[in-house]
């Protein structure tokens, strides 16, 4: 099924470092923006097609498929196919939630598990159309979900590079079973008590997940062009859930693939402990701590997005 809209504009970085540019393009997206009818959902995505072994992109929470175009085209330039998922609720695909002015912002799942068994038959339909394990790279929330899937789909992936992975949630003080009592005193699609909806700052001195003011105006202009991809935060029940989630013993033993693993040493959001533990304990997998990066990563300033590129173009090659 093709996407309802005909014409999409968005920015096209031009930049072999995925660095994020000016407009100064018009993007047809006819034939690039799809939707794969999984379960009661429509879980929407993006294609590059391109011969060779895919990559398949998780983004993190509230984050849509479109923020990560111009990683996309960088990784086709490189050889790879690409393909970049909507989760449940986020960007085009389908929520759970009635969809008033509202509701429309916000992250919501019923159960966690909804995320791992979109993400299972996603990567299912692209093994099968390339006749190939894909690659993943997955962002926080992303992470926890190609975790989960690859535990219990062993052979389903190749290889993983996931950053900030969402392995345990930074909640300063509160420990988790005090946050979750609290939570289960409200509705479960509510937004989080104290944490009202929040628009993307728009000034690097107030951001939290980025030191880069280009790519702060990358996302502050998408979601100008794309308002309905826009989502401003988390609900009760997809805080009740993801808090659950991260209390899961992992099955480290089912996890035999090559993973690199890039931690952000300034993050407001995930704890770093967990991630060096989690890479300790797997037979494959290489650890890269960047000091000076927030939570995303790939959307940093240069250098810092220049060396994750590296490292993951290099581990995504290597024999």
């Amino acid at each position: 099924m093709k996407f309802p809209l005909l014409q999409l504009s968005l920015f096209l970085c031009l930049h072999l470092t995925a660095r994020a540019e000016p407009i100064d393009q018009v993007i047809e997206l006819a034939g690039v923006s799809h939707f794969l009818p999984v379960g009661p959902w429509k879980i929407h995505y993006l294609e590059f097609n391109h011969p060779g072994q895919p990559i398949v992109i998780f983004p993190g929470m509230t984050e849509p498929a479109v923020k990560y175009w111009h990683l996309a085209k960088y990784f086709q330039r490189q050889g790879f196919p690409v393909y970049v998922l909507d989760h449940i609720g986020q960007g085009f695909s389908s929520s759970e939630l009635n969809q008033d002015k509202d509701n429309r912002f916000k992250v919501h799942i019923h159960k966690f598990e909804d995320y791992v068994k979109a993400a299972t038959e996603f990567l299912k339909f692209v093994k099968k159309r390339h006749k190939k394990k894909p690659f993943v790279l997955a962002h926080s929330m992303g992470g926890q979900i190609a975790i989960r899937t690859i535990e219990a789909h062993p052979d389903l992936v190749d290889r993983l590079v996931t950053t900030a992975p969402m392995l345990k949630m930074e909640l300063g003080w509160m420990p988790s079973w005090l946050v979750s009592t609290v939570l289960s005193l409200f509705d479960k699609e509510r937004w989080i008590p104290g944490r009202p909806p929040r628009d993307n700052p728009t000034a690097v001195k107030n951001s939290r997940v980025t030191h880069s003011q280009e790519q702060l105006d990358f996302v502050h202009e998408l979601f100008q062009k794309f308002p309905e991809a826009q989502r401003k935060g988390p609900t009760v029940g997809w805080l009740q859930q993801s808090l659950q989630q991260t209390q899961i013993p992992i099955q480290y033993q089912r996890i035999q693939i090559p993973v690199l693993l890039m931690t952000a040493g300034q993050d407001f959001f995930v704890k770093i402990p967990p991630q060096r533990s989690f890479c300790k304990n797997l037979s494959q997998c290489q650890w890269v701590f960047i000091k000076e990066a927030r939570h995303e990563i790939f959307f940093e300033k240069e250098d810092i997005r220049k060396l994750a590129l590296q490292k993951t173009l290099k581990f995504f090659n290597r024999n």
